[in-house]
């Protein structure tokens, strides 16, 4: 069963959970607190729909294509995936303002849960992450998916208790 988009494409709302101070009526001082991204926001929702794409797109860039046969592993794919990605549109779109000012805290926070939750999502995807952060992508064939780690392996004799037992002269 392949991956729902819809399933997995967060709302401007789930967004906007996430933005509370960017869903603010952008109409002169102040503005009135709106709660969700409408055209009188600034960003209008016009542009927070295209930032979830921008998200969509840099997310799902990074998944396998092997997906789980079990159907709560698949379900909670579908969760997980539509809020690491509600995070990866609320990152894009702070970052847009005030570039030189913005709020690390907040933006570094949320790049540490998508940091934290992709490995799981790529490892249901059939990507492993190997212990130097590189990646390894499962070829599928014939509904098996297969990989190959290639590693140096560096044997060792066991440590001598005393120097006379060393193995050399």
């Amino acid at each position: 069963m392949p991956l729902n988009l819809d399933d997995i494409r967060p709302d401007v709302e789930d967004v906007a959970i996430l933005e509370r101070t960017r869903t603010v009526a952008a109409t002169g001082m102040g503005g009135d607190e709106i709660g969700t991204f409408t055209e009188t926001t600034r960003p209008s929702i016009t542009e927070v729909e295209h930032e979830i794409d921008t998200a969509m797109d840099l997310i799902l860039g990074q998944l396998g294509t092997i997906l789980p046969t079990d159907p709560l592993q698949l379900a909670q794919l579908h969760r997980t995936l539509k809020r690491v990605v509600a995070l990866q549109a609320a990152i894009l779109i702070e970052g847009s303002f005030f570039r030189e000012q913005v709020d690390e805290g907040t933006t570094s926070q949320w790049a540490s849960i998508i940091a934290r939750l992709m490995p799981g999502l790529q490892s249901l995807t059939g990507i492993t992450t190997t212990t130097d952060g590189g990646t390894v992508t499962p070829v599928a064939k014939k509904g098996r998916a297969y990989s190959v780690p290639v590693r140096s392996i560096i044997a060792s004799s066991p440590v001598p208790e005393t120097i006379d037992n060393l193995p050399w002269p």
